[in-house]
C-alpha cells in the first residue's frame, strides 16, 4: 500500500475578507472547493464586512454545492485589516494563507504554498498577480492590461518579475501562525496597504518574503472608469500614512507619482502665469522635456500592450495610464497634506504608537 504523507502536513486556516462581493465570492470559494489539500486539513473563514447585498447567500449556495466547510466571522469595522485579524484570531490551522475575494486560484495553489514554507524557510510566500477583466469589453480589458504592465505599476515584482526569489512583498501571502503570535496582527488603522506595512515588519525583523511567479492568481481588476480612478486615488491616498505610522516601510518609488502630479500642477500653474503676465515662456519649453519623456513612455507601453492584447485598445490605454498615474499621485499628495496637518482618519490612534500587540486568543 503507497504511504501518505496527507496527516503529515501542516492545517491551513484560509482567511478571505469580503463586503458586498455577491458577484465575486461564489467563484473564489468554488475555486478554494477545488484545492487538492486535504480537506480534512483545510479551514475557511470568510470575514464579512456587514455585506448589504446577496453576499452571504452566495456563501451559503457555494457550500451546500460544494460541501466546503466555511464559517463566516461577521466584521463590524467594515474594513480588511479588521476583518484579517478577527479571522486570523479564530483561526485553528497551523498555516494562515490570505486570499482575497476578487481572485481565482489553482488547484494546487495550497499545497505549493506550503511546500514553499518549508522548502525556501521564509516567513511569507506568495506567487505573481494577474489582472483580469471582468468581461470582454474593450474599458475592462484596458484596465486590467494597466495592472499587468511595468509601465502601469512600476517596480512590482509580484505583477512583473519573472524570476523567483527574495522580493519586499506578495499578494495575500501564507504565513506560518506563529508569525501573527509573534509580530503582531496587522495594523487595523491601514484601510489600504496593509499586506504592504505586515511585509516590511517581518523584514525589519530579520525575515523573509518569497516569491514564485509560476504559482500565479488571477483577480479581477477594475472594469469601468470611475472605480479604477477611486482606487488609484485611494491606494495614493493611504501610502504616506502608512509611512507617518511606520518610517521603514518608505521607498522611494512610493514618492514618484506624487512628485509626477505635483510636477503637472506646477507646470500648469506656471504656463498660466506666464500667459497673464506675458512673461518669456522659452524656460518653460524646457520644463516640458520631462512630461515629453513621459509621453514618449506611455506611448510606447501603449503600443507594447495593444500589440499584446488587441490593437482596438490603443485609443484608451494612453488614458488609462496617465489618469492611473496622475490620480494615483493626487492621492498621494492629499495623503501627504493630511499627515502634515496631523489629520489622520484614524480616531483613537495616533502616529508613533506602539506596533500592534500579538494576536494570542483563538477560538476553541
Amino acid at each position: 500500500m503507497p504511504e501518505t504523507h496527507s496527516d503529515a502536513r501542516p492545517s491551513v486556516s484560509i482567511v478571505i475578507p469580503c463586503r458586498n462581493e455577491e458577484g465575486l465570492i461564489g467563484r473564489c470559494l468554488r475555486s478554494v472547493a477545488a484545492f487538492d489539500y486535504p480537506q480534512e486539513r483545510l479551514e475557511v473563514l470568510v470575514a464579512d464586512g456587514m455585506s448589504t447585498d446577496g453576499t452571504l447567500d452566495e456563501i451559503r449556495r457555494v457550500a451546500e454545492t460544494t460541501g466546503l466547510n466555511v464559517r463566516v466571522a461577521p466584521n463590524p469595522a467594515f474594513v480588511v485589516p479588521a476583518g484579517l485579524n478577527l479571522a486570523i484570531g479564530q483561526a485553528r490551522g497551523d498555516v494562515i494563507l490570505r486570499l482575497d475575494a476578487h481572485s481565482a486560484y489553482p488547484t494546487d495553489y495550497v499545497s505549493r504554498c506550503v511546500r514553499l514554507l518549508g522548502e525556501t524557510k521564509a516567513d511569507n510566500v506568495g506567487g505573481r498577480a494577474v489582472a483580469v477583466p471582468r468581461h470582454g469589453g474593450a474599458t475592462a480589458r484596458t484596465l486590467a492590461a494597466v495592472w499587468n504592465h511595468g509601465f502601469g505599476v512600476g517596480r512590482s515584482p509580484f505583477r512583473t518579475r519573472r524570476t523567483p526569489g527574495e522580493v519586499d512583498t506578495v499578494p495575500f501571502g501564507c504565513f506560518r501562525r506563529e508569525l501573527f503570535d509573534r509580530l503582531g496582527p496587522f495594523d487595523s488603522r491601514l484601510h489600504r496597504g496593509q499586506d504592504y506595512e505586515f511585509n516590511q515588519r517581518i523584514r525589519s525583523r530579520g525575515g523573509r518574503i518569497w516569491y514564485d511567479p509560476s504559482l500565479v492568481v488571477h483577480y479581477q481588476s477594475r472594469s469601468d472608469w470611475p472605480s479604477f480612478w477611486r482606487y488609484a486615488y485611494a491606494n495614493g491616498k493611504w501610502v504616506p500614512l502608512m509611512h507617518v505610522l511606520y518610517p521603514y516601510t518608505f521607498r522611494l518609488r512610493h514618492a514618484v507619482p506624487g512628485m509626477f502630479t505635483l510636477y503637472l500642477l506646477a507646470l500648469i500653474a506656471l504656463g498660466v502665469i506666464c500667459a497673464a503676465f506675458g512673461a518669456g515662456d522659452a524656460w518653460l519649453i524646457w520644463l516640458c522635456l520631462p512630461l515629453a519623456l513621459y509621453t514618449l513612455l506611455m506611448l510606447a507601453a501603449s503600443l507594447q500592450t495593444a500589440q499584446r492584447e488587441g490593437w482596438e485598445l490603443l485609443p484608451l490605454l494612453p488614458a488609462a495610464f496617465f489618469t492611473f498615474h496622475f490620480l494615483y499621485g493626487l492621492g498621494s499628495l492629499a495623503g501627504l497634506a493630511r499627515a502634515v496637518a496631523r489629520r489622520y482618519p484614524w480616531a483613537t490612534e495616533t502616529a508613533g504608537d506602539a506596533l500592534p500587540s500579538p494576536v494570542k486568543d483563538r477560538s476553541a
